[in-house]
């Protein structure tokens, strides 16, 4: 009989105990739940910023392979670039250097011959010295017509002041010189005045032959320039 009272006691403090431990368990099932959210939402966070960390380094690692290729090639571009103007430099700087030479050549032989031009100076210093003598002689030739003009203008002065006082003079020969010398130099002042306009003929020939042998150079045939840029 004790025995059964005792499990009797034993069975109410049983479900005593169990309705106490379900009224904790539903006390402590909301903050459970709340526990057990903020868990779950801390490890999905935990997953989904693991997750974007590995897709920001992939994105990282795909826009530095991106960014490299897109370098490689604008440097390759740029290469390519700088490459065509120094080509096109050095080809335009060759190209002056043999326009250059073309024309320097172009200008030697056929605009500015230096054979020619030195046959042409050394025929201008030639007709110049022939000038010269030409003009000394006739520079002399002038002076020694002034002086025989000069003579004449005397002697005819004295022949004519002789005869306006001849009657003054005595009948023997004096300083006056006789008329027929005058006659004389009358006589021979043309012939210097020959000799005058044969060198005047002379110097106009030699002139002339000096520009035609010029002209003659100047207008030697200069063949086509078939150069081009």
């Amino acid at each position: 009989m004790a025995e059964l009272l005792r499990i009797e006691s034993e069975v109410e403090q049983f479900k005593t105990e169990l309705l106490y431990r379900h009224r904790q368990a539903e006390e402590n099932r909301l903050r459970e739940n709340q526990a057990a959210i903020q868990i779950q939402s801390w490890v999905r966070a935990c997953k989904v910023r693991a997750y974007l960390s590995h897709l920001h380094k992939k994105a990282i690692i795909i826009q530095k392979i991106w960014r490299g290729f897109t370098a490689r090639a604008h440097f390759r571009q740029m290469v390519k670039e700088a490459y065509f103007i120094m080509k096109m430099n050095f080809y335009e700087e060759m190209a002056v250097r043999i326009q250059r030479r073309w024309r320097g050549f172009f200008a030697r032989k056929f605009i500015h011959n230096f054979y020619a031009r030195k046959r042409y100076l050394e025929g201008v210093a030639a007709n110049n010295e022939l000038v010269r003598r030409e003009m000394d002689e006739i520079e002399e030739l002038q002076k020694r017509e002034r002086d025989c003009l000069k003579m004449v203008r005397e002697q005819t002065a004295k022949v004519y002041q002789a005869y306006r006082s001849h009657h003054l003079l005595s009948t023997k020969q004096g300083l006056l010189r006789e008329p027929g010398e005058v006659w004389e130099q009358r006589v021979n002042c043309p012939d210097l005045t020959l000799r005058l306009q044969t060198s005047y003929i002379k110097l106009h020939r030699t002139l002339r032959s000096g520009s035609m042998l010029y002209h003659q150079d100047l207008s030697q045939p200069m063949p086509r320039n078939t150069f081009r840029r």
